[in-house]
C-alpha cells in the first residue's frame, strides 16, 4: 500500500511537467547526413542515413525522430496540379550543368531545393531548353520542380550532384 501512495504523487508531478513546458520545437527536416539540433534544453541527434521513424505531439510541442521529407508541392502551392509530362533532365548524376528539355515552348518556373527542403534557386524559363549551372553547389541530393502555372501542371525530379 505504501508503494502506491508514493507512486501516485510522483506520477502526478511527472504529468504536470509537460503542461508547464515552455520549450517549443519547430517542425523541420533533419539532414540525412546526420547532425545535432538544439532547441532550448532539448537536443536531437540524427545519424547518417536515418529515416523518419516516429512523431510525437503534446499540445504545442511536436517531436519528430529521424528525417522528414520536405513536401515541395505544398511549398510551391501546386499540390492540386496535374503532372507535367514531356520534361527531361540530364545528366544524373551531374557535375557542372544540369540540362532541362521541355516538350513544348511554354512558360515554366524552375525551383531548385536542397535535400532538406530549402529553396536555393528560382528561375523563370521560356523555350524548349534550359541549363542550371550546379558547379557552385556542394555534392548531394537535390530536388528540381518544374511548374507550368498557366496549365496548372508540375513535375518534380530528384537528382544527385557529384
Amino acid at each position: 500500500m505504501m508503494k502506491k501512495i508514493v507512486l501516485i504523487p510522483i506520477l502526478i508531478f511527472l504529468s504536470t511537467l509537460t503542461c508547464f513546458s515552455q520549450v517549443k520545437i519547430k517542425r523541420s527536416s533533419l539532414s540525412p547526413g546526420g547532425g545535432v539540433y538544439t532547441s532550448g534544453d532539448i537536443t536531437l541527434v540524427s545519424t547518417v542515413g536515418e529515416l523518419k521513424t516516429m512523431e510525437k505531439s503534446n499540445g504545442n510541442t511536436h517531436l519528430s525522430e529521424g528525417f522528414i521529407n520536405p513536401n515541395i508541392l505544398i511549398a510551391l502551392k501546386v499540390e492540386d496540379y496535374d503532372e507535367l509530362t514531356g520534361i527531361r533532365i540530364y545528366p544524373n548524376p551531374v557535375k557542372d550543368d544540369l540540362h532541362i528539355e521541355f516538350s513544348k515552348n511554354d512558360t515554366y518556373e524552375l525551383h531548385l531545393f536542397d535535400v532538406t527542403g530549402n529553396e536555393i534557386f528560382v528561375k523563370p524559363e521560356n523555350g524548349l531548353r534550359s541549363v542550371i549551372n550546379m558547379s557552385g553547389y556542394p555534392a548531394g541530393i537535390y530536388i528540381l520542380s518544374v511548374v507550368d502555372r498557366n496549365n496548372k501542371k508540375a513535375k518534380t525530379f530528384k537528382f544527385r550532384k557529384e
